[in-house]
C-alpha cells in the first residue's frame, strides 16, 4: 500500500471470497484511513469487466450530458428562437431548474485604455 501511495496510485480494488482473501484484514484498513488511500472491496464472483463497463458507460453518460447543457445553453445565449414550451420541456430533460426564470448577458471585451487616451486633450 506504502508503494502505491508513492507512486500516486488512485486506489486499490481488493477482491474478497472464499477462495483467497476472506476479509480486508483491519490493519490494512486502518493503515488505508492513515494515508487517505481508498479502498474498495468487490466479491470475487463479480468480474471487474462488468464493474469497468458500468462505470464507463456512467462517464460516458455525464459527459454527454454535459455536452447537451452546454449546448442546450449555448442556443439560449445566441437566441436561438425555439417555442418556449420545447425550452421548458428541454430544461427539465437536462435537469436544469428554469423557475425562476434565468438570465444571462453577454459582453464584449476591448481595451478601456485606448478609449481613455482618445478623450484626453
Amino acid at each position: 500500500m506504502n508503494e502505491a501511495v508513492e507512486h500516486q496510485v488512485a486506489g486499490l480494488v481488493i477482491l474478497t471470497g472464499p477462495e483467497f482473501i476472506h476479509e480486508i484484514p483491519a490493519s490494512v484498513l486502518e493503515l488505508a484511513n492513515s494515508l487517505n488511500f481508498p479502498i474498495l472491496e468487490q466479491p470475487y464472483s463479480l468480474k471487474m469487466v462488468l464493474v469497468t463497463e458500468v462505470i464507463s458507460n456512467a462517464i460516458v453518460q455525464d459527459n454527454l450530458i454535459g455536452q447537451s447543457i452546454k449546448l442546450f445553453l449555448t442556443r439560449l445565449i445566441n437566441g436561438f428562437a425555439d417555442a418556449p414550451e420545447l425550452i421548458h420541456l428541454r430544461a427539465a430533460e437536462l435537469g436544469l431548474k428554469d423557475n425562476p426564470p434565468l438570465c444571462s448577458g453577454v459582453r464584449s471585451p476591448f481595451d478601456l485604455s485606448s478609449a481613455t487616451a482618445q478623450r484626453e486633450p
